[in-house]
């Protein structure tokens, strides 16, 4: 199953430049806790403004950019970094979270069965969003209220009602022959 996973805003916030503008320790608990023993697949610049891969996860990387990374595997290709990370998690009978950025969020969007988003009440101003998303497309399964968000689980109504077409939405992530 792939998930998306985000905290955001009522204006669909989720960063400021390459950090995320709150420190809700509560989300980051929920955070850990759901994505530790699957497959995480982020962006470079979510890569970088970690620092590092996240533990005791199977990391993916996207990048526009070939680059060589110790504790994660990278693709150029979207679709590729996501169906190797599909092949992983059914070989080891788990799921693949999309983790961001934004971009890659929008990639990944369509792809996505589940939507995990944490809501968070408080107004924060940023720069980088998630990308809109019809309610008409998604059920809430699971819905947990706590002090500074709201989390509620999404499943998705239809396959067939994608809101971008596949095709489309991964050019970014184009095949690059890398020397």
């Amino acid at each position: 199953m792939v998930i998306t996973i985000a905290a955001i805003t009522k204006d669909r916030v989720i960063g400021k430049g390459p950090n995320i503008p709150w420190h809700i320790s509560e989300d980051f608990k929920l955070f850990k806790r759901l994505t530790t023993g699957h497959a995480v697949v982020m962006g470079s610049k979510t890569y970088k403004s970690m620092g590092k891969a996240l533990p005791n996860r199977y990391n993916v990387v996207l990048s526009f950019e070939p680059m060589k990374l110790s504790d994660a595997v990278v693709f150029t290709d979207f679709k590729e970094g996501l169906e190797h990370a599909k092949e992983w998690a059914k070989e080891n009978v788990k799921d693949v979270f999309i983790i961001g950025g934004a971009t890659i969020y929008k990639l990944g969007l369509p792809y996505s069965d589940k939507l995990y988003l944490s809501h968070i009440k408080k107004d924060y101003s940023g720069d980088v969003f998630f990308p809109s998303f019809s309610t008409d497309d998604w059920e809430v399964e699971k819905e947990q209220d706590y002090k500074e968000f709201t989390f509620r689980v999404y499943k998705r109504k239809d396959r067939s009602n994608k809101y971008i077409f596949e095709d489309e939405c991964c050019k970014a992530y184009a095949p690059r022959i890398v020397p």
